[in-house]
């Protein structure tokens, strides 16, 4: 792993430090509705929606790279 992506993971772990603990398989679900172009509803917390927000971001950045 590069430095950069090192320092990258450290602003990333203390951004999401305080926000409680969520399933993984949660997470990859919100990864699948991300890639896939799905919204969260009503279920999802507002931690899971900025989680798939997050997530979003990353998939947009890869497809327009």
């Amino acid at each position: 792993m590069t430095k950069r992506q090192t320092q990258k993971n450290e602003k990333i772990m203390e951004r999401w430090a305080n926000h409680g603990k969520i399933d993984i398989g949660r997470v990859f679900v919100l990864a699948d509705m991300a890639r896939n172009g799905e919204y969260p509803d009503g279920t999802f917390s507002d931690d899971e929606c900025n989680i798939w927000s997050e997530i979003l971001n990353v998939v947009e950045s890869y497809e327009g790279a």
